[in-house]
Parts: structure tokens; C-alpha cells; sequence
């Protein structure tokens, strides 16, 4: 027989924080509470990864060949599953190998007559599969408002602008005198000088560019060379 621990966070900010301190030490107790030793206890930990991904696909597991009489503890079944079918399929699957499942405040949910604690996992995962669907509507929500804000959203950074801010609260602005000298290149290009005298033009008038520099910036821009706009 052999314990499992599973912790799982699935953001970098989760990551960083305390969440698999809190879940390690929730484990913990329910091992204790069940006169299991802690100590005896296989960590399994996810990092980044979604409580959406199917179980048996995730890294920490997908090469762990669980056995009959394996006990797998997890401090919450949101930390288990968040997809309604997912969870039910691989609660079945566990009992089918004779694996015990117990979630905290849940009880062993693989155990027939646990009644009560089966009919709360199906509904809680009904509830867990909600809030991940929420979540996914927040966040498309946020980018949208932050896209109307002129809210920086990750990626690559144009090289008019720059990034002031941090966290939820950064966002692009733009530089003025990048933006200026990006107009004379397109200027200048629409007029037939090449990338050296645009370059030299604009390192003079502006800040320095390589040629290369223009020739990018020109090719981002879908311009062709002597191109008019």
C-alpha cells in the first residue's frame, strides 16, 4: 500500500505563494485523522497546471501505476478536479482498482458505503466545474476591459511603446519620440531612400536605429520598400 499526497495550484501567482504549503499540511491531518503516517506519504505535485486537465493526463500522475489497496489524499476537491465528467470518471476508475480517494471533509468518496460523502463529491464537482467556468469568464471578461483600456496583455512589446506599471494594473504607452521617428521611416521610405540613409536620418533627428532596425520595423508594418502610405 502506498499514500499519495496530491497537491496541485494551477497559476504562477499560486506557485509563488503558500497554497502547496496549505495543502501539504491539510494532508497531513486528514492522514493522521485516518491513522495513517504522514511520514510514509508520496508527494504528488502539479505547478501550473488546470484542475481542468484530465486526471490521468496531468505530469505528476500520468506515469504513476496506482495500485489495489492505495490510498491518494487531497486537500480539496477543487485541488482534485474541476471538470464534472472528469472526476466522476476517475472516482469510478479508482474503485474499479480498489484505490481509495478520500478528499478533506469529503471522507473516502471511493467507499460504496460512504453515501453521503459520494452524493456530496458529485455535487460539490457540479459546483467546482461552475466556478472553473466563472473563472474562465472573468478572465476573458478582464482581458476585453483591459483591451478597451489600452491594458497591456502580455506578449511582446511594440517598439513605440513601453510597459508602465505592474500586475493587474500594467499597461502600454506610448513613447512620442519612437512614434515620431517610426513616421519619418515610413516617410522616408515612401520617398526611396534605403534602410542606411533612414537609419542615419532618424539616429540623428530622433535616437539611434540600425538599419537592420528599420528594415524590422518597415517588414512589422507590412511596408514594402519605396512603399507610399
Amino acid at each position: 500500500m502506498t499514500i499519495y499526497g496530491y497537491k496541485r495550484v494551477s497559476t504562477d501567482e499560486q506557485v509563488k505563494g503558500t497554497s502547496l504549503q496549505t495543502q501539504k499540511t491539510i494532508i497531513e491531518g486528514v492522514a493522521k485523522s485516518n491513522l495513517l503516517d504522514e511520514s510514509e506519504i508520496v508527494w504528488l505535485e502539479e505547478k501550473g497546471i488546470s484542475g481542468g486537465k484530465k486526471f490521468f493526463e496531468r505530469p505528476a500522475v500520468e506515469d504513476i501505476e496506482f495500485k489495489k489497496g492505495d490510498i491518494i489524499i487531497v486537500a480539496a476537491l477543487d485541488r482534485f478536479n474541476r471538470d464534472v465528467v472528469d472526476c466522476l470518471t476517475t472516482v469510478k476508475q479508482f474503485k474499479k482498482q480498489g484505490i481509495s480517494l478520500i478528499i478533506n471533509g469529503h471522507g473516502d468518496v471511493t467507499d460504496s458505503a460512504n453515501i453521503y460523502s459520494t452524493f456530496m463529491m458529485q455535487i460539490m464537482a457540479v459546483f467546482a466545474e461552475f466556478e472553473k467556468t466563472k473563472i474562465k469568464e472573468r478572465q476573458k471578461r478582464g482581458i476585453a476591459e483591459k483591451r478597451e483600456r489600452g491594458g497591456y496583455l502580455g506578449g511582446k512589446i511594440p517598439w513605440g511603446c513601453e510597459k508602465i506599471g505592474s500586475g493587474h494594473k500594467s499597461a502600454l504607452q506610448e513613447k512620442p519620440e519612437r512614434r515620431r521617428a517610426i513616421e519619418a521611416m515610413v516617410r522616408l521610405n515612401a520617398e526611396g531612400k534605403g534602410s542606411r540613409p533612414i537609419a542615419a536620418y532618424v539616429s540623428n533627428k530622433f535616437l539611434k536605429v540600425t538599419h537592420q532596425t528599420v528594415i524590422h520595423l518597415l517588414d512589422e508594418l507590412g511596408i514594402e520598400k519605396g512603399q507610399p502610405v
